[in-house]
């Protein structure tokens, strides 16, 4: 028995020494990685951005570049700078990246078997705007590997081609397992051109029947979700109409939500009878749109905005109170709480939030 417990030890003990170990060397070479990159970035940074400015020409700054073919830390020296500069310095780069080889070693990487590998280079020929490297994407993107597919869905977005919007959105919908939010913030790198094909596809879905669901292949409600989220991001006011044509006959009461958010963005009235969805039985469309109301100074719902303001749900008298504020009824307001009516308590409150003060035996 005493044999083999101290077997045991042994054993516990050599692999404790083999870890420790392993983490000193995995420590020195990260540390030597690290050093190695700021030593190349002391040694090309002001040559880069020498070049970017146009203090020497192309010619001379690839001659710096000649005999090197670290790729690897070339990449993350280079990254910095397509992420800040955009269109004609932006292109001078994009020249440059490509006569030292940078590209095509991106490309090798892309079929590389390394899944890190080419996840990092479909993320760098993303930010490069890239559009030779599209159909080595959308491959990426048909995997079933999830972060294969949102890298690849990322790096086609921010090349902005809108003939791969289709295949990326479904995608996304269907096999990412993303976040509307998540979703949305990806498919803006698109640009905001995006919003003029989702309005044809969303007065296409509301002529035909089922459209949506057959060209995406999922609900209707998580389609127009997104849709209506990144007409809400770009405050696109041409998409009015088609969220009025929502309002009226969608019956879903997320896509309903999604809808008010992205009014209260948009800042602008729509001709739908509102009073509707100041009734709903949901919290969330009451508050919402108790919300729109007062961004859009509808004074005709005042009454209505009243009543909410001792509402079962505490959001909901919230933002009744604010719009009353935000339409200018402190009068209304006063006269609730010097006679402690309903709703007293929220407007006290939000008179408070915003650093208004009256005396109640006064006006």
């Amino acid at each position: 028995m005493t044999i083999y417990l101290k077997m045991l030890i042994y054993i516990l003990s050599f692999l404790s020494l083999s870890l420790f170990l392993a983490l000193i060397i995995f420590h020195l070479r990260l540390k030597y990685y690290e050093n190695k990159e700021q030593l190349y970035k002391e040694k090309y940074s002001s040559i880069i951005e020498s070049y970017i400015d146009y203090e020497i020409n192309l010619e001379k700054t690839i001659s710096y570049f000649e005999n090197e073919n670290n790729y690897k830390i070339l990449k993350n020296i280079f990254k910095p700078y397509l992420n800040k500069y955009e269109n004609e310095k932006h292109d001078r780069l994009k020249i440059l990246i490509k006569k030292i080889g940078l590209k095509n070693y991106l490309y090798e990487k892309l079929n590389s078997n390394n899944k890190k590998k080419t996840l990092k280079a479909a993320s760098f020929l993303g930010k490069l705007q890239d559009r030779n490297a599209l159909n080595k994407l959308e491959k990426l993107l048909k995997s079933n590997d999830r972060l294969k597919i949102i890298t690849s869905a990322w790096a086609i977005s921010e090349i902005g081609d809108l003939s791969y919007l289709k295949p990326v959105i479904k995608t996304l919908l269907n096999k990412s397992e993303m976040t509307y939010e998540a979703i949305t913030e990806l498919l803006v790198n698109f640009g905001e051109n995006i919003c003029d094909n989702l309005i044809d596809y969303l007065n296409k879905d509301l002529k035909e029947e089922d459209y949506l669901v057959n060209e995406f292949e999922t609900d209707e409600y998580k389609i127009l979700s997104v849709f209506i989220d990144i007409f809400g991001f770009y405050r696109y006011e041409k998409s009015l109409k088609v969220l009025e044509k929502l309002l009226i006959e969608n019956t879903n009461e997320e896509v309903t939500i999604h809808i008010f958010k992205a009014l209260v963005k948009i800042g602008q009235p729509v001709n739908v009878n509102l009073k509707q969805f100041l009734q709903s039985e949901s919290w969330v469309i009451r508050s919402q749109s108790a919300k729109y109301i007062g961004v859009i100074g509808a004074e005709e719902h005042t009454q209505t905005l009243s009543y909410l303001l001792y509402d079962e749900n505490w959001w909901v008298g919230y933002y009744a109170a604010q719009s009353l504020w935000k339409m200018d009824k402190t009068k209304l307001m006063k006269n609730i709480i010097k006679h402690d009516k309903p709703g007293a308590e929220m407007c006290s409150y939000i008179l408070a939030k915003n650093n208004y003060i009256f005396n109640l035996e006064g006006s």
